[in-house]
């Protein structure tokens, strides 16, 4: 399981630093880019498997689309309250992210489960 899975990510890493930087001429890449694109996506599948069952890997994944919807929000009201407030920052993206990640978290607290209810309410 999880050992393997390790081992040969470790022993994929160290190969693949050690690969040259060849590039065939019928290739407009480097075939070392080919390797890591075709392992990459045979992983893909794997790491699916062995990650739908850990909890906190499912809420990043159900906090992904409030993040989507409220980013551009959260930098509007953080561009729009720093331009009325006339504050200068150097952490405006942070605050941003804050805002973003804070909005989203209370959509899925307060707003998720009612379009849950509802929409189990449809296929009843």
């Amino acid at each position: 399981g999880y050992g393997l899975l390790m081992t040969i990510l470790f022993f994929g890493v160290i190969f693949y630093q050690n690969l040259d930087n060849y590039q065939p001429e019928t290739l407009p890449f480097m075939l070392k880019e080919v390797i890591f694109y075709l392992g990459f996506s045979v992983a893909i599948p794997f790491v699916f498997l062995y990650s739908k069952g850990i909890k906190w890997d499912n809420y990043l994944g159900e906090l992904s689309y409030p993040l989507y919807i409220w980013h551009i929000f959260a930098q509007t009201l953080v561009g729009s309250s720093l331009s009325f407030l006339n504050a200068e920052t150097n952490y405006g993206g942070e605050i941003i992210a804050l805002v973003t990640v804070g909005l989203s978290l209370l959509m899925i607290r307060f707003i998720v489960p009612y379009i849950e209810q509802y929409r189990q309410s449809r296929l009843a």
